[in-house]
């Protein structure tokens, strides 16, 4: 097992339209291969990602501070 460092994470800043913030990838860094793990630090007013699906993939969200809008099934 390998333990990750959150600021030691690989990191990177996106923006394009309303889609802007500093994603690190806690996945990666821990070296899982069938996992994902990210945190995304989403600037304010802001989106993380534009509307998409992942099929059978789950993926579970954790707001540690503001708050934020979930759409799922067509409603928010």
């Amino acid at each position: 097992m390998k333990i990750a460092n959150l600021n030691g994470s690989p990191s990177g800043e996106f923006a394009v339209g309303h889609i802007e913030g500093v994603w690190r990838d806690l996945g990666r860094e821990a070296g899982t291969r069938s996992v994902g793990l990210r945190r995304i630090e989403i600037a304010e007013r802001h989106f993380s990602t534009p509307a998409h699906e992942h099929g059978g993939d789950e993926e579970i969200f954790f707001v540690l501070g503001g708050e934020g809008l979930l759409w799922q099934d067509g409603k928010t």
